[in-house]
């Protein structure tokens, strides 16, 4: 049996001249240059918003989201991670709809090792804090 598709969102905007100053103000921007366009990374007929990364700073991941009014909220990243343990989710924590390693693409944008490497972390950080706090 073979699992179906879940594609992503992909509903578009450009990012306001406002948006885009404050992203590029961030202290210690990580992850991938500042684009204008922006392609939303939910599943496909998700509820609310449109969500996309807009830039990651220090631990801090901006996320520009649009539908019926539009804004640039700091949001914290999900802990969902899949069965192999190592891959995580890359939405933000209590985003609506499926986890983006269950989605076909990421809306044209991969983060970069970087990002990868403190998403994990900060997955493994979780864990260890829960573990020691259930202790």
């Amino acid at each position: 049996m073979t699992t179906p598709e879940r594609p992503v969102c992909g509903d578009e905007t450009d990012l306001t001249d406002t948006e885009l100053v404050e992203l590029a103000a961030l202290e210690e921007p990580l992850g991938f240059e500042l684009q204008a366009a922006m392609a939303c990374e939910l599943e496909a007929g998700h509820p609310g918003h449109h969500h996309s990364l807009g830039q990651s700073s220090g631990d801090d991941d901006w996320w520009p989201r649009w539908g019926a009014n539009r804004e640039l909220v700091l949001l914290a990243p999900c802990p969902a991670e899949a069965g192999d343990g190592e891959t995580l989710c890359t939405l933000p924590e209590g985003h609506p709809a499926g986890h983006s390693f269950e989605l076909v693409d990421t809306g044209g944008r991969v983060p970069s090792l970087e990002i990868q490497q403190r998403i994990v972390e900060q997955a493994r950080l979780r864990r260890e804090t829960a573990t020691t706090e259930q202790t």
